[in-house]
Order: C-alpha cells, then sequence, then structure tokens
C-alpha cells in the first residue's frame, strides 16, 4: 500500500503493549467519563477490556497485519487490516489523541482503498454507530451492511476495474 508522506506502518511487537494498551483506552475515555467507577476500577477494566480484544483479533484474524502507524518516527496509532480473503477487512485504526483531526487516519484510508480499487477487492469494517469517523467513512464511499444499535458493519465495493494481477 501506498502511504502518504511522513506516514508509516511497521509491525506490532510483543514490545509495543504499552502503546497499544494506551490507544485502546483513548478510544474509551468517553464512555467511561459517564461512569461513577473510581478511577483503579476503570483502569482495571480497561486493562481487561484490552487483553480481551487483543486476543480477541488474533484468535479470529490470524493472517492480519497488525501494524504500528508512525508519523514522522514516532509511534501514534494502530492499523489492524486482514487480506486474506476475498475482501479487505479493516479490523481496527486508532489514533493517539493529540494525533487525530490531523487527516492522518483519512490518508491512510484514502491509499487503502486505492489499493482495493486496483485489486479489485471490497473493504469491510464495523464502527461504532456514534463514532464521528462514520461520516468519514460514508464520504469514501462505504455503505452500510448491518446496524445493530452499537456497531454498523460497512463495506465499499472496488470503484474501478482490476488493474494487477496479484494484489495480495
Amino acid at each position: 500500500m501506498r502511504l502518504p508522506e511522513g506516514v508509516g506502518l511497521r509491525p506490532a511487537s510483543a514490545a509495543d503493549m504499552p502503546l497499544l494498551h494506551r490507544v485502546y483506552c483513548s478510544t474509551r475515555q468517553d464512555e467511561l467519563l459517564a461512569l461513577d467507577w473510581p478511577v483503579p476500577a476503570k483502569d482495571a477494566f480497561l486493562q481487561q477490556q484490552f487483553a480481551l480484544q487483543h486476543r480477541y483479533y488474533h484468535a479470529h484474524f490470524p493472517d492480519a497485519q497488525f501494524c504500528i502507524i508512525q508519523c514522522e518516527g514516532r509511534d501514534i496509532g494502530r492499523w489492524y487490516l486482514d487480506g486474506a480473503g476475498a475482501e479487505l477487512r479493516l479490523i481496527d485504526i486508532a489514533l493517539l489523541p493529540d494525533w487525530r483531526q490531523r487527516g492522518i487516519g483519512s490518508q491512510l484510508l484514502r491509499c487503502l482503498v486505492e489499493e482495493a480499487d486496483a485489486c479489485g477487492r471490497d473493504i469491510l469494517l464495523h464502527v461504532a454507530a456514534n463514532n464521528p469517523a462514520l461520516g468519514m467513512y460514508v464520504r469514501l464511499g462505504f455503505e452500510p451492511l448491518s446496524n445493530d444499535g452499537l456497531y454498523v458493519m460497512l463495506r465499499r465495493r472496488p470503484q474501478a476495474a482490476p488493474g494487477m494481477e496479484a494484489c495480495r
């Protein structure tokens, strides 16, 4: 995948677990604000939920690319992509709060869309129904497949004829 200038992806390793935990926690902060729990209880909950999600992703997507997003050499988020099936499945994209709203995530998504279009592959993803990124996905051509009230499953079909023989 051709990446935006200054943005990179590198494979995540066990040494990245603290960063991955921090990224995960940052995505859950708003919902935890409404809970009247002591900080240690929130921290324990987040640690448990992160560990469960991490195990789930690795068990259900064993061939996925689990990557750290870098910008100008700094680790700023996570990018989990599974390309083992007929479609590309964006399992997760998340940036640390200081790096959000800078266009980095949308640039990465545009690169993924270009790759999928060139290869003639669908992209599938789930997004929280209240996630502001939902509008960006729709602008990029994603259409809802299902909505259970909490999560929306989106699909983007390729917009151009396949141009590459082996895109996998």
